[in-house]
């Protein structure tokens, strides 16, 4: 699921074809129209109630993610409940991180160096929403990501574990772009 919050010009007129040719209909894009500011935590949520899988793998649109990524980070079918009432799928969630060092260079030569996978998130559904998703009266960045883990941790009893290292990589851009 892509989501377009309010952009100038939208990204289904941009990206259906390549989209259609490359993955068929498995990618939607969902347009979010007459928003004046961008509200992450809103567009997260919304991306994530519109996808179909019951393990949903969170990425921003500056991530590459090796093709066996989602094979590596599985997460065991097994649900059950916990001590507390909620349910589980016994203990696990990914999450991405920044590491201080130099990754190889791409195929693409356009990966930051130190810049890993922060803000990747593999988690099931049914755990994502257990714990209210992301809270929408954060808007700040990074803090609707600490927030998340921390409730999956504390109230669903999960653990956390970090994506592979080299698995992610994250494209270069103007981060201007993105605050404005």
């Amino acid at each position: 699921v892509i989501v377009d919050w309010s952009s100038d010009v939208p990204l289904e007129s941009v990206l259906n074809d390549e989209l259609l040719s490359r993955y068929g209909r498995t990618v939607r894009i969902v347009r979010v129209n007459n928003e004046e500011e961008f509200a992450l935590t809103r567009a997260y949520n919304l991306g994530i109630a519109v996808a179909c899988r019951s393990v949903i793998v969170r990425v921003d649109c500056d991530h590459l993610l090796d093709s066996d990524f989602v094979q590596i980070h599985s997460l065991p079918e097994e649900i059950g409940e916990l001590e507390n009432g909620m349910s589980s799928n016994h203990g696990a969630f990914y999450v991405g991180k920044s590491h201080p060092f130099v990754l190889p260079p791409s195929s693409l030569n356009q990966v930051r160096d130190g810049v890993v996978s922060t803000g990747v998130l593999v988690v099931r559904r049914s755990d994502f929403w257990e714990v209210g998703g992301y809270d929408e009266r954060i808007q700040t960045f990074g803090y609707e990501f600490e927030d998340l883990c921390t409730r999956l941790e504390q109230r669903a009893g999960l653990h956390r574990f970090e994506v592979g290292l080299g698995r992610v990589s994250h494209l270069i851009h103007d981060v201007s772009e993105v605050q404005e």
